[in-house]
Formats: structure tokens, sequence, C-alpha cells
């Protein structure tokens, strides 16, 4: 074992639970002020269709933290929201 450490580590549970909720809750109005700001086309907005899905899985990971179980849906959460954003923002270029 090297020793490292991650943030979460350092955080704790509750407060790194909390920062997980704050880092979608921020990408969302991030990506609505991009839009918003003209940075990116307006087709990325349909990206929030995802907000509901991507809240229970969220909500479900902070119930039952559990890198086994949990996590990977959560990885696979991210996946889909960037890969959605990418597509969306492909075609709003393109159109």
């Amino acid at each position: 074992m090297i020793g490292r450490k991650t943030l979460a580590y350092y955080l704790g549970t509750k407060h790194s639970l909390t920062l997980l909720q704050a880092n979608y809750v921020l990408s969302y109005l991030g990506l609505i002020l991009n839009a918003v700001l003209g940075y990116l086309p307006w087709l990325v907005l349909l990206s929030l269709l995802t907000v509901k899905s991507d809240y229970q899985l969220v909500q479900g990971f902070v119930k039952a933290p559990d890198k086994v179980t949990t996590f990977p849906r959560n990885v696979l959460l991210f996946h889909k929201i960037v890969g959605l954003e990418v597509i969306l923002g492909l075609l709003g270029l393109l159109l």
C-alpha cells in the first residue's frame, strides 16, 4: 500500500456525499448558464431531461454509499450525462 488517500478520506462520509450532490447540481447549473451565455448550443438543454433519473441515482448512492453496489451506477450516470451533452452539443453545432 502506497498510503495515498482520497478526498473522501479527508472530508469524511457526510461531507463527501454533500460534495457529490453539489457537483451534480453545479454541473446542471453550468450547463444552463453556458447555453444562456451562448457558449453551448441550445440543444444541449435537452440533457436536462436526465435530471429526474440522475437525482434518483444520486439519492440512492447517498442512502447507501457502498462502492461495490451503488458506485458503479454513478459512474454509468456520469458517462450518460457527458455522452448526451456531447451528442447534443455536436448536433447543435451542425444544425
